[in-house]
C-alpha cells in the first residue's frame, strides 16, 4: 500500500497520532449522532476538494515535506498534546503557535501548504456555510485550525455578518 500512495498521503500518515483507542475519529462519530439524530449531514467540501489541496503540490515539494514530516516526527508527536489541550482551554492563538513551531523559515513551501491547506478551503467552506445558513440553521463541524486568523472560517463568517459565539 504505501508503495502506491503519493508522499503528501504518507506525510500525512505519519504525522497523525496513533488513535488512542479502538473509536472511529471525531469527525466519524458527529456524523454517526447527526445521523441517528435523523438529521441532515452534509459536506462542506468533497473528498476530492480534500485531496486536491493536498496534491496540490509538485512532486518533489511534496518529497521534500514527507522528508520533513519524517525528520521532525518525534517533535510533532509531542506537540499533539499541547495542541489538543490549546484546542480544549478555546485558546486559539496558542494553537496556531503551536503549529507555526513546525514551519521551516528557509523555504516557502510550508506556508504555500498552509494557504492550500487552510486559507483557500476556509473560504470555500465559509461560502458554503454561509448558503446552508441562508436556508436553515447549521452545526458544523470542521478543525480547530481551520477556525482562527484573518483567514480562519470564524472571521470570514463575522466579515458575512454573523455573529460567532463559542458555546462551550
Amino acid at each position: 500500500v504505501v508503495n502506491r500512495m503519493q508522499p503528501w498521503a504518507l506525510m500525512a500518515t505519519i504525522s497523525s497520532p496513533p488513535p488512542e483507542s479502538n473509536q472511529s475519529v471525531l469527525d466519524v462519530q458527529l456524523q454517526q449522532h447527526a445521523v441517528e439524530a435523523g438529521r441532515v449531514v452534509v459536506g462542506l467540501e468533497t473528498v476530492d476538494e480534500q485531496i486536491a489541496a493536498l496534491s496540490g503540490m509538485s512532486f518533489s515539494e511534496q518529497l521534500w515535506m514527507l522528508g520533513k514530516s519524517v525528520a521532525d516526527f518525534e517533535r510533532s508527536m509531542g506537540l499533539w498534546e499541547g495542541l489538543i489541550n490549546n484546542y480544549l482551554e478555546r485558546d486559539l492563538a496558542r494553537l496556531v503557535n503551536e503549529q507555526e513551531q513546525l514551519m521551516d523559515d528557509s523555504t516557502d513551501i510550508d506556508d504555500r501548504f498552509m494557504y492550500a491547506l487552510l486559507d483557500q478551503r476556509n473560504i470555500k467552506m465559509a461560502k458554503r456555510m454561509h448558503a446552508i445558513m441562508q436556508k436553515q440553521s447549521l452545526f458544523a463541524a470542521i478543525g480547530a485550525l481551520h477556525l482562527p486568523g484573518k483567514n480562519g472560517v470564524l472571521h470570514l463568517l463575522e466579515k458575512q455578518g454573523y455573529t460567532v459565539t463559542p458555546l462551550y
